[in-house]
């Protein structure tokens, strides 16, 4: 019910009148109705039900429903609340349509892609959106020296050069490093039909002409920024960014050798993914290891094993250990691990 708040946009309308008439406090259901032009008897049962739940309060003598301020700010849109998680209830929705799929997996070790079924591009772009906007450069690429020349990425992005962001569904990641880059240029690379839609069409919306949108289908990592024939030298990027990317790949070991070809010795990649353990007894163990296992067996295992003979990952698969002794296999030379502020359960790799 969280999910159907959320998508009749219920959640900001009942803040708005709070806010609008706050000594009397909260609305009656049939004021949500006359704002919302939806049906009383509806609405109160749906109210009821979110005070049993403890998000909202109810008064007996007024009838009137009041959204707690603790549940507001992760329930109502990222659009309004920076904490907003109304893109976890979202994509719940999709992840259990893909239920069926799940089970034909377990029977036959074959998944299905990204694309399989509801829009889980958008739902994750809200889940994600927030701290792209507001926490990628602060948390990390503020904090990033290049291992080769001591020089601070934010001073390398600045002065301008060519950034590849790896599988950045709509294209939120892209987007907030562009506009904070404007120096720099942007290929954003995607292989989900339904992301590079909504993406292309929020670049033009946005008037960004340092991003250029790469369906990876017809273009990869691997074939460089530049699109006439260049020597190696100069077809190269000097940062590289993926978030939650790997784990779900069918080859990533392809994607590794792709970005050696074309990251610069002066540049740096950045890898963000799920924080796990080699361990499959401290993965089981985790605080959210009922949640990744969970999330692993609708969607990043699917993904990773919708290719024949795929690594089959899932989304506990890409650990620290793996991740040190394949980068290194693939020539790489400096691989350091460091924390994420506001998203501890994922990891953060430097890696050049």
């Amino acid at each position: 019910l969280i999910y159907v708040g959320d998508k009749l946009n219920l959640y900001e309308v009942m803040w708005e009148i709070t806010s609008l008439h706050r000594r009397r406090g909260g609305c009656t259901p049939e004021e949500l109705a006359m704002a919302t032009n939806f049906n009383e008897r509806w609405l109160r049962e749906w109210l009821s039900q979110s005070a049993a739940a403890g998000i909202c309060s109810y008064n007996d003598k007024t009838g009137r429903f009041t959204m707690k301020r603790e549940y507001a700010k992760f329930l109502r849109g990222p659009e309004q609340e920076k904490e907003s998680l109304a893109g976890m209830f979202q994509l719940l929705q999709p992840l259990l349509a893909r239920s069926d799929a799940t089970a034909k997996s377990i029977r036959t070790g074959r998944g299905v892609d990204y694309d399989f079924g509801p829009d889980v591009c958008f739902a994750m772009d809200r889940k994600n959106k927030n701290f792209f906007k507001h926490k990628l450069v602060k948390e990390i690429i503020d904090k990033v020296k290049i291992p080769r020349t001591g020089e601070n990425l934010t001073s390398l992005l600045n002065r301008g050069v060519n950034v590849a962001d790896i599988g950045c569904g709509c294209g939120s990641s892209t987007i907030a490093m562009a506009t904070r880059f404007p120096a720099s240029h942007f290929f954003a690379y995607e292989l989900s039909p339904r992301s590079l839609e909504i993406m292309r069409k929020r670049v033009f919306e946005n008037g960004l002409s340092n991003i250029t949108v790469c369906d990876v289908s017809d273009r990869g990592v691997g074939d460089g920024p530049m699109e006439t024939e260049r020597s190696d030298e100069d077809n190269v990027f000097h940062f590289v960014y993926s978030h939650d990317v790997l784990h779900d790949m069918a080859n990533p070991m392809s994607l590794i050798h792709d970005v050696k070809k074309r990251l610069s010795d002066d540049g740096c990649w950045i890898i963000v993914d799920v924080e796990c353990s080699h361990s499959m007894a401290e993965n089981i163990q985790m605080p959210q290891g009922a949640l990744n296992f969970g999330f692993s067996c609708l969607l990043c295992l699917a993904c990773a094993s919708s290719e024949e003979n795929g690594e089959c990952l899932g989304t506990v698969g890409f650990n620290s250990k793996l991740a040190d002794t394949w980068i290194k296999g693939a020539g790489f030379h400096f691989f350091q691990k460091m924390k994420i502020l506001s998203k501890q359960g994922n990891s953060c790799f430097i890696v050049a």
